[in-house]
């Protein structure tokens, strides 16, 4: 089954301080199967950001369309979820109350909503931080957090835009790990937009490599090897090396 389809979407933004237009993304086709774990990776300035926006609905397409399970995307919506590179938590509200934030509009009582709430921070092993607030935490913990709400919106897709980038070396593949099971185990559709190919290679069933300006799909990798099994495979370095060629050779 098809999570998400785009079909030949262009986005162009106007320049007004400089009186032209600039093509972000043109004519690209992308499908994402249901379960599938897909990262984009690119230099700066290929369009992955904008793809990720028009994906969650925050823009749309100059031309081209994009359907999520059928349904043509036109606006924002509970069954996707897009996390930030910030995590897009309220600072205002502790971690417990962010994750309840979306099942406000939901029918549950109070203690329903709780209960629901602390099950899917059990479920990113953030539950012990329930009461804290966004600051308190490390940036690995807040992800962790906007995950939950996620879980707790029952969102059928995960878009993320550099959630990591903040992390150093040692958390950044503390958490991959982490997520790896999480995503596996709660059979949600992703989609990642990252800097980080080594990443990529990591989480994903298929890695798409995008250059621009416009930006456009120059490449597809499908790693053949188990995920549990990449951190030591010899496939992921040799897949790293050809993907960093690739992404120099168009510098």
């Amino acid at each position: 089954m098809v999570e998400l389809e785009a079909k030949s979407i262009s986005k162009a933004y106007f320049l007004a301080h400089e009186n032209r237009c600039i093509v972000a993304v043109q004519k690209l086709d992308f499908t994402l199967h249901v379960g599938e774990f897909v990262s984009i990776v690119g230099p700066s300035g290929c369009g992955k950001s904008t793809l990720l926006r028009l994906f969650a609905g925050f823009e749309t397409p100059n031309s081209g369309s994009v359907f999520h399970r059928g349904d043509a995307v036109l606006s924002p919506h509970h069954s996707r979820s897009f996390i930030p590179q910030d995590s897009g938590l309220f600072a205002w509200l502790s971690i417990e109350e962010n994750v309840m934030l979306p099942l406000h509009c939901s029918t549950l009582s109070y203690d329903q909503k709780r209960e629901k709430a602390l099950l899917c921070m059990e479920k990113t092993g953030i539950a012990s931080f329930a009461k804290a607030y966004p600051r308190e935490l490390s940036g690995g913990m807040k992800q962790r957090a906007a995950l939950s709400r996620a879980l707790a919106m029952e969102s059928q897709l995960i878009l993320m835009d550099e959630p990591f980038s903040a992390l150093d070396e040692v958390s950044r593949e503390v958490i991959d790990e982490a997520m790896q099971h999480f995503f596996s185990e709660n059979r949600m559709s992703v989609v990642l937009v990252t800097h980080s190919i080594r990443e990529a290679l990591l989480l994903s069933d298929r890695v798409v490599i995008m250059q621009g300006l416009p930006g456009r799909i120059s490449d597809v990798i499908i790693p053949r090897t188990p995920k549990e099994k990449r951190h030591k495979s010899a496939e992921i370095e040799t897949l790293y090396k050809q993907i960093v060629e690739r992404l120099k050779s168009h510098v």
